[in-house]
């Protein structure tokens, strides 16, 4: 005679809960962990900056240099 039961929740009708599923934990606790490395990735690589920016700084001063005033050499 043959009584053992392969999941020991199913036998028991009171403990209808979805956690004693071995799939669903398993499935939640790598959700878990891949929320929590893309919430990582995300702190460290891609929010904004700390600092504040120096005014009047942007990239088309720091690639060509500071402006300067267009000369003219040419006279009428």
């Amino acid at each position: 005679m043959n009584t053992r039961t392969i999941n020991p929740a199913a036998a028991d009708p009171d403990n209808d809960s979805i956690w004693n599923i071995p799939l669903v934990r398993h499935l939640t606790v790598v959700i878990v962990i891949k929320l929590v490395l893309l919430f990582t990735i995300w702190f460290l690589f891609f929010r904004q900056p700390a600092g504040v920016p120096e005014p009047g700084y942007d990239i088309h001063d720091h690639i060509a240099g500071p402006g300067t005033a267009m000369v003219s050499d040419q006279h009428d």
